[in-house]
């Protein structure tokens, strides 16, 4: 299975592959599962992601993503998934994004050791987090391939998504 996490600010509107780009170019590729984040976004994950395994991948967008691994972190280090994709992630803590409740924990030694493939996709177009965000990140996670992408913008929205989307998933 692939869950796909929602960035912040997303309704149940929003959240459908005719309407959010990076869902769309997602769904094009393979079956998805994109459910709505509600109320507080690590209580929630308790349910979603607990039951995920090895065999399960996670591509998470911009707070979504950010929020998986805080989860992961806190809740679950050493969580085997075959993928985790994380997209326009923003690295809460950096200026302009200094809200502490979302931060990472300071101690990520091993917590992120059982992912599978690690991929970081940032378009250098992205106009709400700034690329380097993507390499912090990549510096974060032991493993972490960061890829940056042209264009798209914060959304994703370019044909160069869709294929680095499948080869981090193991799907080309």
């Amino acid at each position: 299975m692939i869950l796909f996490l929602h960035g912040a600010n997303v309704d149940a509107d929003y959240l459908t592959p005719s309407n959010y780009p990076l869902l769309r170019r997602l769904a094009s590729l393979a079956p998805v599962e994109a459910p709505l984040i509600q109320g507080d976004w690590l209580d929630a994950f308790d349910g979603l992601l607990t039951s995920l395994g090895p065999d399960d991948a996670i591509v998470g967008h911009s707070h979504g993503g950010a929020m998986a691994l805080k989860w992961i972190a806190e809740r679950a280090p050493g969580k085997a998934l075959s993928s985790f994709v994380g997209c326009a992630m923003p690295v809460w803590g950096q200026p302009d994004w200094d809200m502490s409740e979302f931060c990472l924990p300071a101690d990520t030694e091993g917590a992120f050791d059982a992912l599978g493939r690690v991929t970081i996709l940032q378009a250098q177009d992205d106009q709400i987090v700034d690329p380097a965000h993507a390499d912090l990140y990549g510096a974060r996670i032991a493993g972490a391939r960061v890829r940056h992408l042209r264009k798209g913008g914060h959304d994703l929205d370019d044909a160069e998504t869709t294929e680095a989307l499948a080869k981090a998933l193991g799907l080309s």
